[in-house]
């Protein structure tokens, strides 16, 4: 009877730190009832190790279809999707959450098959991860004489930072 008591006890203990020991604030939302389908998914404050980019983000095909300006034009895109536990974004998951320019987001949507991640990990296992990422490009048009160098401009209301 009392080793019945001690392991109900523990157990208690174990699910109830789960469910609160965050490893920090939460992106993204709540993972989809499709996604799970395929199995557990977890948010990156839910793992011990957060799915990681690898190598560099690949370049975009987008040409701005609206004329640029010196004040400059910002363009950003944040979608989500599930990378699964080879590192690999899951396509079929692939949500936007909010983006400033259709052909931005459709640019930066195309380029998900280049990403590369480090798997998420739970313990020593890798996980299936609900990732956000966000892709931002200033556009700045910059006048110069014939023969000259464009520098960068110093105007500090542009949208260098593109936040």
């Amino acid at each position: 009877m009392r080793i019945c008591i001690v392991v109900l006890l523990s157990a208690a203990l174990v699910g109830s730190s789960q469910g609160q020991d965050k490893k920090g604030h939460c992106t993204g939302g709540a993972p989809d009832s499709l996604w799970l389908a395929q199995g557990p998914v977890y948010r990156d404050c839910d793992v011990d190790h957060k799915a990681e980019l690898r190598g560099a983000e690949p370049r975009l095909d987008f040409r701005p279809s609206t004329p640029v300006t010196a004040r400059g034009t910002c363009y950003r895109a944040e979608l989500e999707f599930v990378v699964d536990t080879l590192g690999q974004p899951d396509p079929s998951t692939l949500r936007s959450r909010r983006s400033t320019d259709r052909d931005f987001e459709d640019a930066a949507r195309a380029s998900l098959p280049e990403l590369h991640y480090a798997p998420a990990r739970l313990g020593e296992r890798p996980v299936r991860q609900l990732v956000v990422y966000t892709r931002t490009l200033a556009v700045v048009a910059v006048v110069v004489r014939a023969g000259s160098m464009p520098t960068r401009p110093t105007d500090p209301h542009l949208p260098l930072g593109c936040q």
